[in-house]
């Protein structure tokens, strides 16, 4: 027997069990499951790199459990317990739409709280003046994390310049960014060190590579202030959130200034990060301030990501679907919803609610834009309208009676099961809702709105790459 058919015998008797065996107990979607069959048995080698690198969702450690010490957990453990008793006794005669979110947030370790005051900021102008505003107001630390932080762009060199004055003023700065999708230049590297400010990339090439970390990302746009003042949205730090893209339009953006007690849970999700990163465990009141008499709005900030054991964002993004009234506005950059969401999103068209999504007039990535079309068909016959903004909107929102989501994660599998995100949920505030729900209306009248029958003479070319893309639906 010569070597080739010995390999080829060793290929069909340890590697085609083996791996069939590692994917099956992965436990996946159906469908997923069966392309990474096809891919890793008919492709062996080039299919097992994609599956170590893209297919594979690695757990990492209990970063959120390790990150307090025994009192800390056993107090917040103590205050989602009280608050599931709260809801069950009472909220839910009151208001089941609102409690079951709520309660849902809790199983994933995320408390609401009412001591809070929010301020919902339009677009990259106003978005960076308030955030400049705050940073320049620091007295103890700031910390960040960002998709992408280009310190290079006009507004990253204004805000790099802030935080190392504040720094020189003797304010603790922490810096997380994604590995990957944002390259610190040297130079910005060394000013920021030399001002003794800490940062750190999360899962790197090298990290990424050797540790089949490159499907991991983090996508969370936050800021913490004093631990006082937490920040959150659509918005990273580039002059694109400013002056928009030629290819692209004018950018369109929705961010979350939030004071008060929910700025808890946003400084504990960066917390669990810089101690995964560093092993530098960081508690004490001056991360934890005791927060004043500050405004009277209920909000719960949950985050998802392979820090986490479920996906709560999706569970969150369900339950607003689900439980919608009246009407359901929903604005994100991308949109490939799983079959979960998607379900649910037909079905709360057919119960009767006012269904309409806003999405760019074009895409900005080269699968994931093609893809979403695929569902347009179903989403339109259901009665859902679909619009295409005159620009790039790049804000994450969920809006309906009762109910406003803001932050960092899109509508795709992506953000709900692979990279670390962090929303923000606002409730019973009429307020914010009439803001929020005015905002769209001048959104849709600077929109197009698919229609059904010109949807369908989209070219034969179009309509193929499009179900080609959507073939991809497990890596989007």
């Amino acid at each position: 027997m010569d070597l080739w058919n010995i390999i080829i015998l060793l290929y069909f008797i340890i590697y085609v069990p083996v791996i069939i065996l590692v994917i099956l107990l992965e436990n996946k979607d159906p469908a997923s499951t069966i392309l990474w069959l096809l891919v890793v048995i008919c492709l062996p080698i080039i299919g097992l790199i994609f599956y170590f690198y893209g297919g594979k969702r690695y757990s990492t450690v209990k970063i959120r459990l390790k990150m307090f010490k025994k009192k800390y957990r056993q107090k917040r453990e103590k205050l989602i317990f009280e608050q599931q008793r709260l809801l069950k006794n009472n909220f839910y005669n009151k208001n089941d739409q609102v409690a079951g979110i709520l309660n849902t947030a809790l199983h994933g370790g995320f408390p609401y709280s009412t001591n809070n005051k929010t301020n919902i900021l339009i677009d990259g102008k106003d978005t960076f003046y308030e955030i400049i505003k705050e940073l320049k107001k620091a007295k103890h630390h700031i910390h960040i994390e960002m998709h992408i932080l280009k310190f290079e762009s006009e507004i990253g060199k204004e805000i790099k310049q802030v935080l190392i004055d504040k720094a020189k003023d003797g304010v603790k700065i922490r810096i997380v960014y994604d590995g990957i999708v944002t390259q610190i230049k040297n130079k910005d590297k060394k000013d920021l060190k030399k001002a003794k400010i800490e940062i750190k990339a999360l899962y790197p090439w090298h990290i990424s590579l050797l540790k089949s970390r490159i499907n991991h990302r983090t996508h969370r746009k936050i800021i913490i202030i004093d631990g006082n003042i937490g920040f959150t949205g659509g918005i990273n730090v580039g002059d694109e959130y400013i002056h928009g893209r030629p290819e692209l339009g004018k950018w369109h953006d929705v961010h979350l200034k939030i004071e008060g007690n929910a700025v808890y849970t946003i400084q504990t999700i960066f917390l669990s990060t810089w101690f995964f990163l560093t092993k530098q465990l960081i508690t004490g009141k001056e991360y934890f301030p005791q927060q004043k008499i500050i405004g009277n709005e209920l909000v719960s900030v949950v985050a998802s990501g392979p820090d986490y054991k479920i996906p709560n964002i999706h569970f969150a993004y369900f339950n607003i679907i689900t439980s919608a009234k009246n009407y359901l506005y929903i604005m994100v950059p991308y949109f490939t919803p799983d079959k979960a969401i998607l379900t649910a999103l037909i079905t709360a068209a057919m119960k009767g609610i006012d269904v309409r999504v806003i999405l760019p007039r074009t895409g900005d990535t080269l699968f994931v834009w093609p893809a979403a079309r695929t569902n347009f068909g179903k989403l339109l016959k259901a009665g859902i309208k679909i619009y295409y903004y005159n620009g790039f909107t790049h804000g994450k929102v969920l809006l309906t009676r009762n109910i406003i989501s803001i932050g960092s994660c899109n509508i795709e599998p992506r953000g709900f099961f692979n990279d670390f995100e962090m929303n923000a949920m606002i409730f019973n505030n009429p307020e914010k809702e009439k803001q929020m729900k005015e905002l769209f209306e001048r959104d849709f009248k600077n929109s197009k709105e698919v229609i059904l029958t010109e949807f369908k003479k989209r070219p034969l070319m179009m309509k193929l790459k499009e179900s080609l893309c959507r073939l991809f639906y497990p890596f989007l």
